[in-house]
C-alpha cells in the first residue's frame, strides 16, 4: 500500500497544528517559531511527518522522544520537550520515570543529567514532585522479582550464555537492578517502560538487546506496528540511520 503524497505546505500546516496542540515551543504571540538555521524543517519533517503518523498514541511518542534525548544526552532539546510533556501529555512522575528508565541502557550519568535538567524545568514551571513511597526490598527479593520480570518481558533465557560463565554474578546483577529495581519503580506501567527501553536502545544502536525486545514485544502489550512507530519516532532525534537499523532488526525478528 502506498502512502498518499502531500505537498510540503500541507505537511507544514499539519506540523504547526501538532505543535500548537501540544504547546511545543510556542511564541508569546501564539506563533510557531522556526530555527533560522533549519527553516521549516522541524515543523514539516518532524511534527508534520512523524508526530502526526497513525499507529502510536502521542503519549508514547513523547515517552520515546524523552528516552531518545536522554540516551543521546541532548539536554538542550530535552528541556524543551520536558516543558512540552508538562502541557498535559505526561505527569511529572511519568516524565521522571521515563528518564530514569534509560539508566540501565544509557548509563546512570545520562539519567542523572537528564533528571537535573528536568528539575530545572519543573522549577521554572512551579512544578513540585514528591518522591513516591517505596518499601524496602531485600537483595533476595530484588533478585527474585527481577528474574521474574525479565522472563515476563523478554521470555525465558535461552541457551547457556558464556558471558555469564566468564563474569560470575553478572546475571544476578542484571536481574536485581535493571529488572528488579528500575522496572518496578512506580509511575509507569510495563508497556510504557518498554517503549522507553526500545527508544533508548534504538538511539544507542544496541542491536543485540534491541533484537530481544523486538522478538518479544507482545509480552509487554506492544503490537508490531506500535514498536515500529517507536523506532520511527526516534529517527529525528537520534538519527535516521539508527531508526533504519532498528526497523531492520524488527523486520527480521521472529515472533
Amino acid at each position: 500500500m502506498t502512502t498518499p503524497k502531500m505537498t510540503r505546505e500541507a505537511l507544514r500546516e499539519i506540523g504547526e497544528e501538532v505543535r500548537r496542540s501540544m504547546g511545543h515551543a510556542i511564541a508569546p504571540d501564539g506563533s510557531v517559531p522556526t530555527s533560522p538555521e533549519m527553516g521549516t524543517y522541524s515543523t514539516e519533517a518532524i511534527f508534520g511527518s512523524v508526530w502526526s503518523r497513525p499507529g502510536l498514541d502521542r503519549r508514547y511518542r513523547m515517552l520515546a522522544t524523552l528516552a531518545a534525548l536522554t540516551a543521546t544526552r541532548e539536554l538542550v532539546e530535552l528541556r524543551i520537550y520536558i516543558g512540552t510533556a508538562l502541557n498535559g501529555l505526561l505527569t511529572p512522575l511519568e516524565i521522571q520515570e521515563a528518564l530514569l528508565q534509560c539508566s540501565p541502557f544509557a548509563g546512570l550519568p545520562a539519567a542523572l543529567n537528564a533528571t537535573a535538567a528536568m528539575r530545572e524545568v519543573f522549577g521554572e514551571r512551579g512544578v513540585t514532585l514528591e518522591p513516591p513511597e517505596r518499601p524496602y526490598v531485600s537483595i533476595e527479593e530484588l533478585e527474585r522479582r527481577g528474574r521474574a520480570t525479565r522472563e515476563r518481558v523478554l521470555g525465558p533465557a535461552g541457551a547457556r550464555n558464556p558471558v555469564f560463565d566468564m563474569v560470575p554474578g553478572l546475571r544476578e546483577l542484571l536481574w536485581r537492578y535493571p529488572f528488579g529495581e528500575v522496572f518496578h519503580r512506580p509511575g509507569l506501567d510495563t508497556k510504557s517502560r518498554v517503549v522507553c527501553a526500545v527508544a533508548a536502545l534504538t538511539a544507542l544502536r544496541a542491536n543485540t538487546q534491541l533484537g530481544m525486545y523486538a522478538r518479544e514485544h507482545a509480552r509487554s502489550g506492544l503490537t508490531r506496528e506500535e514498536l515500529a512507530e517507536v523506532m520511527v519516532q526516534v529517527g529525528p532525534y537520534a538519527g535516521f540511520p539508527q531508526m533504519l537499523n532498528a526497523l531492520a532488526i524488527l523486520a527480521n525478528a521472529a515472533g
